[in-house]
């Protein structure tokens, strides 16, 4: 006598090969996004800081190695420039993600202003 059972064994392995695969893909690209993130907060932090502080010593000497004191690493890219009393600094960095699929690395960018004096305070007269 043969089992009414049998011929669903496989199709279950199947089924449940294709489940799995499509879930862990789920996971680690939710992994890999939420490491993107991470990196992308980091970074968004430290170029802040490193704008305070330049904005302080009115001049962007020193920003890549303010922004490594920041970071923990030292960026790719470090871009400082001062206008009219105003800091931009934009940072570059490179991450491996642990997604295979996606490119071996994806570059993530970080930008700051700020005024190195402070503004004028209103006259008596414009109230």
């Amino acid at each position: 006598m043969v089992s009414p059972y049998l011929p669903s064994r496989g199709q279950a392995m199947v089924e449940f090969a294709l489940v799995l695969s499509l879930m862990l893909f789920v996971i680690l690209g939710g992994a890999a996004i939420g490491q993107v993130i991470f990196n992308r907060s980091g970074m968004q932090h430290a170029v802040q800081q490193t704008a305070i502080a330049v904005a302080q010593e009115n001049g962007c000497l020193g920003v890549r190695n303010r922004t490594a004191q920041f970071l923990g690493y030292i960026p790719d890219e470090v871009e400082c420039s001062l206008v009219d009393g105003v800091i931009e600094i934009v940072i570059t960095h490179r991450f491996k993600v642990l997604l295979p699929i996606v490119p071996e690395q994806i570059k993530v960018s970080a930008g700051a202003f700020m005024m190195t004096s402070p503004l004028p305070s209103p006259s008596p007269e414009g109230i």
